[in-house]
């Protein structure tokens, strides 16, 4: 049996792409780009009363080839004790696409399932939702009962949402690699730097985690995004570093001088890259150095500060490096 409830408000979150059922809204974006069919605003909220139900969206990509990042639902309480839930990516004929991750959400909001390492590139139409694994302790889902449309489901029956209309408040993330002269492009921000960011220390710094494209490739070069320079101009260390913080190559040492996109030419060092790993910097001085551009719109999870590895706060924030890869021959 489902459950509703009455729900709250809850603001939309800047960065995501609204499609509406009355026709798909297209905000450019760069590279991230977030795909909903809800309208930000919880007016009630689902659950079941039984193990292995849930809920599903339909999502269209906005192009085909755009990789799955992330996979987010709106929260609106928990009934008892924070539980485990099944996330699930499914294909248009309801067959599970990667193993069901398994997350257990402790509290109101938006939850952010991070299902990038599948390496999901979506060639049409896919379902991602939830499924609960316990009758008694589980998440109320927002549900947007004034935006109309028809993407929303209960699963595994794969009924429609009701009342007819209603939309299941879960998003998706993705990312497009970008074709640039002579390579291929990745990024996790939107292009747009709400905050810069620096440090007073000698040592810190910002990276972001990548994974290149299926099969591997030659890391090209590096792109930071300079939002202008404390003091004077001071050089910086640029390091690729795999995920346990090793070094891949020797630092090369850089000059960002002026605002703006900087870029640092690894071409000659031929670095291939298989998994994922990190780019990103060392400052050199705590009274000089550039302020490296923030994006707080396309919320991914794959920025830290250096040398402690945390993640870049707000949780999800981007700092806005970017690798490009070389084209492959």
């Amino acid at each position: 049996m489902m459950k509703t409830r009455a729900g709250s408000r809850w603001g939309w979150g800047a960065g995501w792409l609204l499609c509406l059922a009355m026709g798909f809204g297209s905000v450019a974006l760069a590279e991230a780009t977030g795909v909903s069919y809800d309208d930000g605003t919880a007016e009630a909220s689902r659950a079941f009363s039984a193990a292995g139900n849930g809920f599903a969206v339909r999502f269209t990509p906005e192009a085909l080839g755009d990789t799955l990042l992330r996979v987010r639902f709106y929260i609106e309480g928990l009934n008892g004790d924070p539980a485990t839930i099944e996330v699930h990516v499914w294909g248009v004929d309801k067959q599970d696409m990667i193993a069901p991750v398994l997350v257990t959400p402790i509290a109101e909001g938006w939850f952010d399932v991070d299902v990038s390492s599948a390496g999901i590139a979506l060639s049409g139409d896919v379902y991602v939702g939830y499924l609960q694994t316990s009758a008694e302790n589980h998440p109320w889902l927002g549900v947007d009962t004034s935006t109309t449309s028809d993407r929303s489901y209960n699963v595994p029956q794969w009924t429609p949402l009701l009342p007819e209309g209603n939309c299941a408040m879960i998003r998706i993330l993705t990312q497009r690699t970008v074709a640039v002269e002579g390579g291929l492009e990745h990024a996790y921000d939107d292009g747009g730097a709400e905050a810069g960011r620096g440090y007073g220390i000698v040592g810190a710094g910002y990276a972001v985690r990548f994974t290149p494209p299926a099969g591997g490739a030659v890391l090209d070069s590096v792109r930071l995004y300079v939002t202008g320079i404390q003091g004077t101009p001071a050089p910086i260390e640029v390091h690729v570093w795999d995920l346990e913080g090793k070094d891949l190559l020797g630092p090369i040492d850089a000059l960002p001088e002026t605002a703006g996109w900087f870029e640092i030419d690894l071409s000659t060092l031929a670095v291939r890259v298989v998994t994922d790993f990190r780019v990103g910097y060392l400052q050199m001085d705590a009274e000089n150095y550039p302020w490296l551009g923030i994006d707080l719109g396309t919320p991914t999870g794959r920025s830290c500060s250096v040398p402690d590895w945390n993640e870049l706060l707000p949780f999800g924030a981007n700092a806005m490096i970017r690798a490009i890869f070389a084209a492959e021959p």
